[in-house]
């Protein structure tokens, strides 16, 4: 039914949606007629928009008020009409050197790719390291602290470091467990967390397993390292940025989406979303499936140093956000935070 707008009504569509994301005000015909040249009266331009409303895709909030986008006008503009912004030199160069500067830190490296995003869009930002499991292993290390106490070191691909305290059953020299980690990092290295998991228990099944200490040793610091599953990590950045706009002026909205975006989950499974489809995800609206996001656009990107993306990055703001900016930006900082990884892992 969409598909069937002609250019006329295209145009009015995108003026509609463009002179709403300015004001964040109902757009009334005179102001279409009076800002942007159709060379047709305010009359013709009211029936369109009329049209456009009982096709669902603009609404009236009040009897005498102008238009605003429904859900579906904001998804078909972004599906159909939006001229992503070019992104200027500056703008690729402030990304580019807030990452460049961490690149010695890939956890400080997101943050900070985040923190930049915010700032450049007026936005909240979001930034999620995949769930660990699915992430490839990249180095183990194992230090003896005293006695029976273990530091078990592992270093993913995306440079996140996990720190875990081992209670072993028996004593080992620092070189008998350096050993053990070269056992694992020769045999496991460039493997998935959970692939790591699986094999190193059925290992643990295999007879020969218990005729060779280090062998043995191995696989079983490598279970305990590995025993307790890595969940996504979120980072949400420029929250502040949600008072600048009147969709949330009100301290009772503000605090539901405050409460909204803390639910680790719900954040969670919108930027899943992107990793899974391994391309830009827009959410609008109704779209993020929250009772107090009515008024929420999110856009998240996939990362990661190869084909397979190790987390999502994501721009929040007002369903009204300005995408045309705003989707170059999210994407082109994911496709650098690839590169520096890529890079930092040595490919």
């Amino acid at each position: 039914m969409y598909m069937d707008l002609n250019e006329r009504d295209r145009r009015i569509l995108i003026a509609v949606i463009d002179n709403y994301i300015q004001t964040g005000k109902p757009v009334s015909s005179r102001t279409i007629a009076k800002n942007f040249d159709f060379s047709v009266s305010p009359a013709t331009i009211r029936n369109t928009m009329a049209e456009l409303h009982t096709l669902g895709l603009l609404d009236q909030p009040h009897t005498s008020a102008g238009r605003i986008p429904t859900d579906e006008g904001f998804r078909y503009y972004v599906n159909h009409l939006v001229r992503l912004h070019r992104l200027s030199t500056k703008e690729r160069e402030s990304i580019k050197a807030s990452m460049e500067s961490y690149q010695c830190e890939q956890s400080s490296t997101l943050e900070e790719a985040g923190m930049t995003l915010s700032s450049l869009c007026h936005q909240a930002s979001v930034v999620m390291q995949a769930d660990a499991d699915r992430v490839a292993f990249k180095h183990i290390q194992f230090v003896n602290i005293r006695d029976k106490d273990i530091l078990g070191i592992l270093v993913d691909e995306t440079g996140s470091v996990h720190n875990k305290l081992l209670d072993v059953d028996f004593t080992a020299s620092q070189s008998d467990l350096d050993q053990a980690a070269n056992y694992l990092n020769y045999t496991f290295s460039g493997l998935s967390l959970s692939e790591v998991r699986q094999q190193l228990m059925d290992e643990i099944v295999r007879e020969q397993v218990e005729y060779d200490k280090i062998l043995s040793r191995a696989v079983n610091l490598g279970m305990k390292l590995l025993e307790k599953r890595m969940d996504a990590q979120i980072t949400l950045l420029g929250e502040e940025n949600f008072f600048e706009h009147p969709e949330f002026s009100k301290i009772d909205k503000l605090k539901a989406i405050y409460k909204a975006f803390h639910e680790k989950q719900f954040l969670v499974r919108l930027l899943d979303a992107a990793i899974r489809s391994r391309g830009i995800k827009v959410f609008i609206g109704s779209e993020c499936s929250h009772d107090n996001c009515e008024e929420v656009g999110v856009v998240a990107v996939p990362f990661g140093p190869g084909t397979e993306p190790v987390g999502s990055l994501g721009v929040i703001g007002p369903r009204r956000m300005n995408y045309p900016k705003i989707i170059p930006l999210v994407d082109y900082t994911a496709k650098l935070l690839g590169e520096v990884l890529r890079d930092d892992r040595g490919d």
